[in-house]
C-alpha cells in the first residue's frame, strides 16, 4: 500500500481518521476511537516535530494548530465525548490524562462528556485533539465561550491588604442561616483542584476559607473569587464632585443637618479595616460581586450599614441638641458618633478606626453671624423667661394673700360668735354700733335726740347700724335685680334649660365630647380670678375650652363651651362631682386644682358653677356641691332666681327631694 507521509511542525499536531474497519468492542457506543483498528476519529494524535508515514488507502489525516493558552490566563475544556454526565454535578470528575492531551487515557479512565473541572496553565501550548475536546480562551469567539468573560478566564491575582473570598458553585448548600459559611476542606490546593474538594464534602455558597495573596488558577465553572480589602479604608463624607466614581465611598456627600432652625454643613471622615475572617460574613450577608457593573460587597457594606448609621446618629443628635453644642463642642459630638459606628461594626466583625469631623459650616451666613443671632434669641427667651417666672410669683403672693384674708375673715367670724355666745347679741350689735358711730365723720357736738344725730349720718350707714343694733337678721346675698340682673336671671334659666336637654338626649353614659359651663357670680370684680382657677381646673379634668358667651354684666354671668381633648379620658360627671365635693370638704380639704378653684369661689360673696349637671354653689365662704338629675334641673328652671340668692338652701331642698 502506498504510504502517507505527514510532517509535522514545532506547532502542530496531527488528528488521524480511519476510513474503514470494524468497530471494536471497547469503541462501542463512542464517536472517537481509543482502538487503532475502529474506523472513525482516533483519540490519539500525531506529535509536533516529527515525520509520521501512515497507509494512504486506510487513514486520512488533518493537521490542526496546537492549543495556545496565553500567559496570565486559563483554559477551560468542554469535552465533546465520552460517558454519560452526572446528573447531580455541573462538573465531570476529574480524569488524569495530562492536560486533556491523552485522549485514549482520558476515555478508557472513564471521563465524562460536558465540563471537566481541570484548567490549562496560561504561558504554554497542548496537543489536545480538538475532536474531543473544546478549548475555551480568551481568543476564543465571545459567542463560543459560554458565557465566559475575559476576567473569568484571567488568572487570579490578590494582591497584598486583600482577602480573596471564595463563593463556590457546586456542592450542598453551607445551610440557610445568614452569613452560614462553608466549612473548611483540606488538600484542594486552594480551590485549584475542584475534585478534592468536591469528593472531600465541600459545600457550595461562600467559604470560611480565604485566600491569601499570590495567583491562582481556579475554574470560574467551579468558583468565583471576590476580593475584599484587609487594609485599612478612609471613607470620606464630603462634595461627591471631588471623588471619582470608583471610589468605595462615592455615595457618601457632605453630611447636612437642621440644627435648632439652622441648616450646617461639614465633612467627615471614617477609619475602618475588615480582617480576612470577617470578609466571608460580610460578601455572605450583602452578595457577591457577580459582574463588573455590580457594586462591589464592601461598597454595599458602606451604603447599607456605615451611611445609615452616620446618618440616624446625626438626626438624633440635631434633635436633641443645640447649634452652639455643635459650633463649641464638636469633640463632644465626635466621640459619641465613634462609640455608634464602633457599635455597628461589631456586629459584622469589622473594626471601627479613626472618626474626624470638619468645620461646622452654616448656610446663608457667617460662623460669626450665626454666634450674634443666637446670643441673640437666647437672651431674649432668657427675658421671657424671667417676665414669666416674675409672673407666677405675683401670682403665688395673690393667692397666699386671698387664703390669707379668707382665714382672717374665718377667724373674724369664729370670734364674734364666740362673743355673741358669751356676752349676748344685743350687747356685741351696741358694741359694734358704738364702734361704727366712732367712725362716722360728725360735727363735734351735736345737741337733741336720736334725730338729730341721724340727720348728719349716711343714710345707708344709718339703716345698717340700726338694723345691726336692733338684732335684725343679715341681709342675705344676692344679685341686684335691675336691668342686668333680670338678664342674669334669663340666662341661668336658659342654661339651665339647656342641659336638661342635654341629660334627656344622654343615653350612652359616658361623658360628652362637649358640654357647657355656667359661671355666675354675685360680683364683676372677682370674674377674671375664678375664670383663670375655672380653666386650670378643667385642663386638669382633660378639657379644654372652646368657646364662650358675651358676659352678662353688673353682676357676672357666663357660658362657656369646654370640649374633651381626648374623649376616652376626660373626666365624666361622677369624677367631676367627686373631685369637687373632695375639694370643699371642710374636715379634710383636697389639694390640687380643685382645692384652688374652691379657694377663690370661697373668696366671693355668692358664686353659682354649673359644669354640665354638677353644680357647685358658694355664700359667705361655704360650699355646697351637687350633681343634678332632671326633676331638680326642672325645680330650677321654674325658679332660677332662688339660686341667685339663697343658694346653699336649694341645694340642701335638692339633695333632700331627690333626683
Amino acid at each position: 500500500m502506498a504510504g502517507l507521509v505527514v510532517k509535522l511542525s514545532k506547532g502542530e499536531i496531527g488528528i488521524v481518521r480511519r476510513r474503514f474497519g470494524r468497530i471494536h468492542p471497547e469503541d462501542e457506543g463512542r464517536e472517537i476511537r481509543v482502538q487503532e483498528t475502529s474506523p472513525g476519529v482516533q483519540a490519539a494524535v500525531l506529535q509536533s516535530d516529527r515525520i509520521h508515514v501512515l497507509p494512504n488507502a486506510l487513514y486520512e489525516v488533518t493537521v490542526v494548530r496546537r492549543t495556545e493558552v496565553p500567559l496570565g490566563t486559563i483554559g477551560v475544556v468542554v469535552a465533546k465525548d465520552g460517558a454519560p454526565p452526572s446528573p447531580v454535578r455541573n462538573l465531570a470528575p476529574h480524569v488524569e490524562c495530562r492536560d486533556f492531551q491523552d485522549g485514549v487515557a482520558f476515555l478508557r479512565g472513564g471521563g465524562t462528556r460536558g465540563r471537566q473541572p481541570g484548567v490549562l496553565r496560561g504561558g504554554a501550548s497542548y496537543a489536545i485533539n480538538t475532536e474531543l475536546f473544546e478549548v475555551i480562551t480568551v481568543n476564543t469567539p465571545v459567542e463560543a465561550r459560554y458565557g465566559l468573560t475575559d476576567d473569568d478566564l484571567k488568572e487570579i491575582t490578590i494582591p497584598e491588604g486583600t482577602a480573596g473570598v471564595v463563593v463556590v458553585r457546586e456542592g450542598e448548600p453551607a445551610g440557610e442561616e445568614e452569613g452560614m459559611l462553608g466549612r473548611r476542606v483540606p488538600g484542594h490546593a486552594s480551590f485549584q483542584l475542584p475534585t478534592v474538594f468536591l469528593d472531600g464534602g465541600g459545600q457550595r455558597g461562600v467559604q470560611e476559607e480565604t485566600l491569601g495573596g499570590g495567583d491562582y488558577r481556579i475554574n470560574p465553572w467551579f468558583a468565583r473569587v471576590v476580593q475584599i480589602p484587609t487594609r485599612v479604608l478612609v471613607l470620606e463624607w464630603k462634595r461627591s464632585d471631588k471623588k471619582r466614581p470608583s471610589n468605595l465611598d462615592s455615595s457618601l456627600d457632605q453630611i447636612r443637618i437642621n440644627v435648632e432652625g439652622h441648616w450646617v454643613r461639614f465633612d467627615m471622615s471614617q477609619t475602618i479595616q475588615i480582617p480576612a475572617k470577617a470578609a466571608p460574613v460580610l460578601v455572605s450577608r450583602v452578595g457577591e460581586q457577580k459582574t463588573a457593573q455590580d457594586d462591589p460587597p464592601v461598597r454595599r457594606f458602606i451604603d447599607r450599614v456605615l451611611a445609615p448609621t452616620v446618618e440616624s446618629y446625626f438626626q438624633r443628635a440635631a434633635a436633641g441638641r443645640q447649634i452652639l453644642d455643635f459650633l463649641d463642642s464638636p469633640e463632644a459630638i465626635r466621640l459619641e458618633l465613634a462609640g455608634q459606628v464602633c457599635e455597628a461594626l461589631d456586629g459584622w466583625q469589622v473594626k471601627a478606626g479613626e472618626t474626624s469631623l470638619g468645620d461646622f459650616e452654616p448656610e446663608k451666613t457667617t460662623i460669626h453671624e450665626l454666634r450674634m443671632e443666637i446670643v441673640a434669641a437666647r437672651t431674649r427667651n432668657q427675658e421671657l423667661q424671667h417676665i414669666n417666672e416674675n409672673a407666677d410669683i405675683e401670682e403665688e403672693i395673690k393667692r397666699k394673700q386671698l387664703r390669707t384674708e379668707r382665714e382672717r375673715r374665718r377667724l373674724d367670724a369664729v370670734i364674734l360668735e364666740e362673743h355673741v355666745r358669751l356676752l349676748g347679741a344685743d350687747r356685741v350689735a351696741m358694741e359694734r354700733f358704738m364702734s361704727h358711730l366712732k367712725e362716722v365723720d360728725v360735727p363735734t357736738y351735736v345737741g337733741g335726740n336720736a334725730e338729730g344725730i341721724l340727720q348728719y349720718m349716711p343714710l345707708q350707714v344709718a339703716q345698717e347700724m340700726i338694723n345691726t343694733a336692733l338684732g335684725g337678721p343679715p341681709r342675705r346675698q344676692e344679685i341686684p335685680r335691675g336691668a342686668s340682673g333680670g338678664r342674669v336671671e334669663a340666662a341661668l334659666k336658659r342654661a339651665l334649660t339647656g342641659q336638661r336637654s342635654a341629660l334627656l338626649a344622654d343615653v350612652g353614659g359616658g361623658p360628652s365630647a362637649e358640654q357647657d359651663v355656667v359661671v355666675c357670680l354675685g360680683r364683676e370684680d372677682d370674674h377674671a380670678e375664678v375664670r383663670d382657677a375655672l380653666d386650670r381646673f378643667l385642663r386638669s379634668c382633660g378639657w379644654t375650652v372652646a368657646g364662650e358667651s358675651e358676659p352678662v354684666t353688673g353682676p357676672w354671668l357666663q357660658t362657656v363651651t369646654i370640649r374633651a381633648a381626648d374623649a376616652g379620658r376626660a373626666a365624666t360627671s361622677e369624677e367631676l362631682e367627686d373631685e369637687l365635693r373632695r375639694a370643699t370638704d371642710r374636715e379634710s380639704p383636697g389639694s390640687g386644682l380643685a382645692a384652688e378653684l374652691a379657694e377663690v369661689l370661697a373668696g366671693t360673696p355668692l358664686a353659682v358653677l354649673l359644669v354640665g349637671p354638677v353644680l357647685l354653689t358658694s355664700a359667705n365662704g361655704e360650699h355646697a356641691v351637687l350633681r343634678l338629675g332632671h326633676r331638680q334641673l326642672s325645680h330650677l328652671i321654674r325658679r332660677p332666681n332662688r339660686l341667685l340668692t339663697e343658694p346653699l338652701a336649694v341645694v340642701a331642698e335638692l339633695r333632700g327631694s331627690g333626683g
